[in-house]
């Protein structure tokens, strides 16, 4: 009887654990293919956008307000002549979560009269050096934005690897 209600307790100790932790859970350190960073804070959303705002107006951010997230804009120097690159990061609050994601966007050559297309490319870690180095830039400065939030926000970073759709990176 007694191995009986060891087995079932184990059996719902791990059923637990497997509901509470999911397989595609956050790391506290940046990984290979981290495109999410994730910061907790015990902050409502309103107050959690509010002071967000503070610290990206406190550090020269520059960002506008959208709907439902806060856009970050800046300009990248890519050391190619004429070719303008610009990092587009997105932080959304939702219940107690912020989610930083970004891309770096550089337009395409513009063929005749058709309009100029911009080329969105997803931020990331990376260890491999031969990876592109504008996604591994993009989320070096997403990491150091998310740096300066954290105490403000009361918050402990983590890391995640997300397939993100366009209206999530373009804030679209």
């Amino acid at each position: 009887m007694r191995r009986v209600l060891c087995v079932q307790r184990a059996y719902l100790v791990g059923l637990l654990l497997t509901l509470i932790f999911p397989p595609a859970q956050a790391q506290s350190i940046p990984f290979e293919g981290a495109n999410v960073i994730l910061i907790t804070t015990d902050l409502a959303d309103k107050e959690a956008y509010l002071v967000a705002g503070r610290v990206l107006t406190e550090q020269g951010i520059l960002f506008s307000a959208g709907d439902d997230c806060l856009l970050i804009t800046l300009p990248v120097n890519t050391g190619e002549s004429g070719k303008k690159t610009e990092f587009v990061g997105q932080l959304v609050v939702n219940a107690g979560l912020v989610k930083l994601t970004g891309t770096m966007q550089s337009p395409n050559e513009s063929v005749s009269n058709q309009p100029i297309k911009v080329t969105p490319l997803s931020i990331g870690y990376a260890k491999d050096k031969r990876k592109p180095l504008l996604a591994q830039e993009g989320f070096l400065y997403l990491n150091e934005i998310a740096k300066k939030l954290r105490r403000p926000l009361h918050g402990i970073i983590s890391y995640k690897m997300q397939v993100l759709s366009t209206e999530e990176t373009t804030g679209n």
